[in-house]
């Protein structure tokens, strides 16, 4: 909404805010609610006031909120905290908090007055409606199970808060909120509030001197001691008497609480000991009555209704299914219904189980199951009846993971609730309730979130099914020392074992299923690839039984092998260091799996996958963010100054820059190439450093190059700060290492080392080191790298540079390691479940890069299943994730029951899968969507590039961003000016064009039936010869040193230019820019790098069917934008543009009949590309008009049949 000049609150319209005058305090706070956009907002204010702290109360606040900002990430906070939504300074000077809340929350204060003032109502049936915290009910045993429940969640709230440094320091009714919502029970009740005292600073007229204001405390201690007083306030019970008047355990949990219990320096209450002893407490009680065998009564809907209907239905199929004769089923009668379910639930004692996905409960009977909710009624004020919703008469695999609870007491069905009320004889042995407050209350997700979740587990699954197939099942027999002798050609070493490998394919058939189901080829056929090709040889392998666990920590359970080579009869012979008779009892029996070693490094990635999916379950802001971007993104009113930060920027990153400063919790930025991204960013953490020196932001992306290139700008722009040298900056751009862990040591030492260093220097080492029992442990701490350590180092960094899959992202994750900003790169080429981690240590995301280049790796599996649906067996996919030991209760918590998954429709599934999948993709769209309609959003594209020729820079935007892309005007006119590039003495005529882009042509085969191939196993060698007269013609008319590269899509061309290429070859110009690299790259490799001269070999030239056989990567926009986009002078093209012209037509007519094999965006890819090169492409080929004369459109079109000789 809009803000003048008055304060926040006065812009809101009288009818949609309220004063909370309880809990706004004279002079200083008011609390308003107020309704924006149908939502719900607390607002807190203090007053400004003019005094002589005024700029320190200020610079006090600022830094709290951002310390509360940061809750915002951390697991769980949403749950127990009352967590800000907004903070900022009004036009006033007021300090505005905002919080998302509901019109019926209130303080527990405010709470206990209502009740106390409400009289207790009595109903016509019912017994007295006294709340669970009256006075007359708290001690109550369902009342005291009940507060202890909440209880529980305040305990969590303070753990959170100290886990932040964050000390409470005023626990009372008046800091615990209560929330009145009808969506939850009486266990979720309280939530922790009031913890942002600092602006208490405001009231201060003179500086605070130590020594002062001793009767504050200030303690984690005095949180916990606060804690225990308010549970004996709200029991009306005093401080000496509590021991008598409660259980033993709830008795030592408010002694621990009050006393404090010491187990280290930095915990002063053992939260695990307090948590258990509340359990135990809330488990006593409800065991209280069970000398005698209490009732519980149950009832079900009317015999007409729909409910009744499908529980009769049930139970008559399962009277026929197993021949049941007692009744006759086909003529079931209501009465016959209830006097099955009566005899099926007689039992003493029964079990319940916790429906946690569907927030409900399943009672077990001896034939049938059944869902049952709390049967409401105006005059119950207790659970005295439940009522049946569903039941089932087979038990799904799920139950068997769900938490249970077994009860004591007889079941009784009632058919009409109404009769019993009339009775009036309910009690709380009666109670429901009192038995199921057992339970841990558990996540529960709207239909969005649950999609997300869904749709990232399924990722997730596919990448484990992935893995496993690369894991063969074999047999090894041992070579015996007579027998090595006969190895013909081989190496063998006397102290090694030698094995012979059988693959077995008949035991393969799982391996054969997955690999059928991922459209991969036959495990058998990928095994012996890796021993086909000399020069792609894998020595490398690890051997691991299949009876143990998989992990990859696991290492007993594994061994290093190497392939030697194969025998004279073919077998496959491997040795090992040790005999593998230790770990394998019956060798010759027992089968092993076997995979490269390499594959080691995805195991781990899988695993550290696993457990941020984890952490991911209990991030609730963060998962409504992404799965509901739109409803869930806000601007800030706080206020920014930009201007010397904008002072740098282009006018479309000046638009974007301002959006991404103001816009809560994520920000998307789609960056095409060459618009500066890495500028914007260093632009971006150097502003966030000159408001708060002493911020904290974390830098990832996929790959260590792109980490490495942002902390060498990154670092050089804040070595302008004056506070740069106190900076705390842990750079991680290092490919880890499995085997040794070298990395991580050395990550360790790296960062512990310079304070080590300055502590060895201190005075304190100076005096205590002579103390021989200090010194001897000051000895130890300084030679070893201390992990706990670098632990409190990494918590204080004000900059970490890592990888977004990384092992220090996770030791961030685990130890809840929170940043005020999280920027992430390269996020295009991210799958969903690597862009999560980076996500959770921060509530502020800025996310950037282009989902229209290269993709993140395993996307080409991915589209493969979604094209092959009927090829995919998702259930056994999802059973994949037991290999790793994922938890499956979370399986079935998100309703993937994969016993039955592919009975239902796989098209809901296979959408979540694309959106959440390619998760930057979804959200930058629907970002955009919403930029159209002239809305603010939460996202915006980079359109202005500065790295290419025009001319190249219009291929590009036309082809691939729809014109949106636009040339800086400076970088037009300097690339303009002239070209420096020029050929001498070709004999490929008409190079010397003023156009910036040159197509060096190969006939088309599929136009001429008596020309061959011209390429093999994607290596074409005509193009090859182009490229080294190309090379070796090129000169330039200026004395700058330029860089040249050559790209192709295929890495078999690309090594063999390497090898045909000499460095002698290339114009002396280029030579300083590539002395130390191949002057040819993968286009996968090249992405984000730049070079004055592009030379491109397509390589493709044939008549293979269908489309994506012949033109390979050349029909995938995202890899033809990258190696279009890479060249800032010139660009030159070689290869057959004919073939781009013969499958566009085709397609287009196969597309007009429904047998199209491109998706959309490269079919219209290859339109734009075909249509805007083909003028220029006849005019090469009119033969009418000499070479010289042919002025070009686009593309300067150069002929090569003569050159080659063809």
């Amino acid at each position: 909404m809009e803000i003048t000049t008055m304060a926040f609150i006065d812009s809101i319209d009288d009818e949609f805010k309220i004063k909370i005058e309880e809990e706004s305090q004279t002079d200083l706070l008011e609390v308003w609610k107020y309704l924006d956009n149908d939502t719900v907002f607390k607002l807190k204010f203090w007053h400004a006031k003019n005094s002589l702290n005024e700029e320190l109360a200020k610079e006090i606040w600022l830094n709290e909120t951002r310390q509360l900002n940061k809750l915002k990430s951390v697991t769980n906070a949403e749950k127990y905290l009352e967590v800000i939504h907004d903070s900022f300074i009004d036009n006033s000077g007021n300090y505005c908090l905002i919080y998302p809340t509901d019109e019926e929350s209130k303080t527990l204060d405010t709470k206990l007055i209502a009740i106390e003032a409400k009289p207790a109502r009595i109903g016509l049936f019912s017994k007295s409606k006294s709340h669970w915290l009256s006075k007359d009910k708290i001690m109550s045993t369902t009342s005291r199970m009940l507060l202890w429940k909440n209880i529980l969640r305040l305990i969590e709230g303070i753990e959170i808060l100290h886990g932040q440094d964050i000390i409470h320091r005023n626990i009372n009714t008046n800091s615990v909120i209560y929330k009145e919502s009808e969506e939850i029970d009486d266990t979720e009740r309280l939530v922790l509030s009031g913890f942002e005292k600092s602006l208490d600073f405001n009231k201060i007229n003179k500086p605070i001197f130590m020594g002062e204001h001793k009767d504050v405390i200030c303690t984690t201690h005095q949180d916990w001691s606060d804690l225990g007083v308010l549970i004996l306030e709200l029991l009306g019970i005093e401080s000496d008497s509590f021991q008598e008047k409660l259980l033993r355990n709830e008795a030592l949990a408010v002694r621990l609480l009050l006393e404090g219990h010491s187990t280290g320096h930095t915990k002063l209450v053992d939260k695990t000991q307090l948590k258990l002893l509340v359990e135990q407490a809330i488990t006593d009680l409800s065991e209280v009555d069970n000398s005698f065998s209490p009732v519980f009564y149950i009832t079900t809907a009317g015999f007409d209704s729909e409910i009744f209907g499908d529980i009769r239905n049930v139970i008559k199929n399962y009277l026929i299914d197993n021949a049941v004769q007692n009744y006759d089923a086909q003529n079931l009668t209501s009465s016959d219904v209830i006097d099955i379910i009566k005899e099926d639930i007689t039992l003493d004692p029964f079990r319940i189980f916790n429906d946690r996905y569907r927030n409900g409960f399943i009672l077990k009977g001896k034939n049938f199951l059944y869902r049952f909710k709390k049967f409401k009624h105006v005059n119950f004020d207790d659970w005295y009846v439940s009522y049946i919703t569903a039941i089932y008469d087979s038990v799904p695999d799920w139950l068997n993971y769900a938490e249970t609870i077994e009860i004591k007491g007889s079941l009784v069905f009632i058919p009409n609730a109404f009769k019993l009320m009339q009775k009036n004889e309910f009690s709380d042995e009666n109670s429901w309730k009192l038995k199921l407050i057992q339970f841990k209350k558990e996540q529960k997700y709207t239909d969005s979130e649950l999609q997300c979740l869904q749709g990232l587990l399924l990722s997730f699954a596919i990448d484990v099914a992935r893995s496993e197939t690369e894991k063969y099942l074999i047999s090894l027999d041992r070579i015996e020392d007579d027998q090595l002798k006969e190895g013909k050609g081989l190496i063998l070493d006397d102290g090694l074992f030698y094995y012979t490998l059988e693959y077995k394919k008949e035991n393969n058939d799982i391996n054969n299923k997955l690999s059928d189901s991922l459209s991969l080829r036959q495990p058998f056929d990928r095994f012996k690839q890796h021993f086909s090709d000399p020069s792609k040889l894998t020595d490398k392998w690890v051997i691991e039984t299949t009876t143990k666990s998989r992990r990859s920590t696991d290492k007993k359970d594994k061994l290093d092998a190497e392939y030697v080579g194969q025998s004279p009869n073919l077998d496959y012979i491997f040795s090992t260091k040790q005999p593998l008779e230790r770990s394998i009892s019956n060798l010759s029996e027992e089968l092993v799996r076997i995979y490269p070693k390499d594959h080691d490094g995805t195991i781990a990635q899988i695993e550290r996958r696993e457990r941020i999916f984890y952490f991911l379950l209990n991030q609730s802001s963060l998962i409504s963010s992404i799965a509901d971007p739109s409803k869930k993104f806000f601007v800030t009113s706080r206020k920014f100054d930009l201007e010397a930060s904008l002072i740098s920027l282009d006018e479309s990153k000046k638009e974007v820059f301002s959006s991404l400063v103001k816009t809560q919790p994520n920000y998307f930025i789609e960056g095409p190439p060459g618009v500066g991204k890495t500028h914007l960013i260093t632009t971006y953490v150097d502003y966030l450093f000159h408001e708060e020196n002493s911020s904290k932001v974390l830098l990832s992306a996929q790959s260590h190059a792109t980490v490495n290139m942002l902390y060498d700008e990154i670092t050089e722009k804040l070595k302008k700060h004056e506070s740069f040298d106190s900076l705390i900056i842990i750079p991680n751009f290092k490919a880890e290492k499995n085997d040794d862990g070298s990395n991580a040591e050395t990550l360790i030492q790296n960062a512990t080392n310079p304070y080590i260093d300055k502590f060895k220097k201190s005075e304190m080492f100076s005096k205590y080191s002579k103390e021989p029992l200090i010194k001897q442990k000051l000895d130890k701490f300084i030679s070893k790298s201390d992990a706990k350590f670098f632990n409190q180092v990494l918590r204080a960094a004000n900059l970490v540079f890592t990888t977004s899959n990384s092992k220090l992202m996770e030791e961030l994750i685990e130890n809840n390691i929170n940043f005020d900003v999280s920027v992430m790169e390269e996020c295009g080429k991210t799958s969903g479940i690597e862009l999560v981690s980076p996500m959770i240590v921060s509530s502020k995301r800025v996310l950037i890069g282009d989902y229209k280049q290269l993709p993140a790796f395993s996307e080409q599996d991915v589209q493969k299943i979604i094209k092959n649906p009927g090829r995919f067996d998702m259930g056994l996919v999802i059973e994949q994730l037991s290999n790793i030991g994922f938890r499956k209760g979370v399986i079935f918590d998100l309703d993937f029951n994969y016993a039955d998954i592919n009975k239902t429709s796989k098209a809901e599934h296979f959408s979540n899968l694309s959106k959440y999948f390619s998760l930057f993709k979804s959200l930058c769209q629907s970002a955009e969507s919403i930029r159209s309609r002239g809305k603010e959003s939460f996202g915006s594209m980079i359109d202005t590039q500065h790295r290419m020729h025009p001319q190249i820079s219009r291929i590009v935007s036309n082809a691939v961003y729809d014109g949106k892309l636009k040339d800086y005007p400076k970088t037009a006119d300097f690339y303009n000016s002239a070209s420096p590039f020029i050929f001498k003495d070709s004999k490929l005529e008409g190079l010397n064009k003023d156009n910036a882009v040159i197509w060096v042509d190969l006939p088309d085969k599929n136009s001429d039936v008596r020309m061959r191939s011209l390429e093999n196993k994607n290596v074409n060698k005509h193009e090859i010869r182009i490229i080294k007269e190309l090379l070796s013609k090129i000169h330039t008319n200026s004395d700058e040193n330029y860089s040249i590269k050559i790209l192709s899509p295929y890495v078999n061309q690309v090594n063999m230019i390497n090898n045909l290429v000499e460095k002698s070859e290339i114009n002396s110009c280029f030579s300083s820019k590539h002395n130390d690299q191949d002057i040819a790259k993968t286009v996968d490799s090249y992405q984000g790098d730049q070079a004055d001269v592009i030379i491109i070999s397509l390589v493709r030239h044939n008549s293979c069917q269908p489309i994506t056989s012949a033109l390979g990567f050349l029909s995938d926009m995202r890899r033809m934008n990258v190696l279009l986009s890479r060249a800032k002078h010139k660009m030159i093209i070689v290869g057959c543009f004919g073939l781009f012209r013969y499958w566009q037509l085709l397609e287009n007519k196969a597309y007009a009949n429904n047998r199209g094999y491109l998706d959309d965006m490269d079919r219209d890819f290859l339109n734009l590309f075909v249509e805007m090169f083909v003028d220029d492409f006849e005019l090469m080929n009119d033969h009418s008009i000499d070479t010289e004369n042919k002025v070009f459109n686009n593309i300067n079109f150069v002929q090569s049949k003569s050159f080659l000789g063809l």
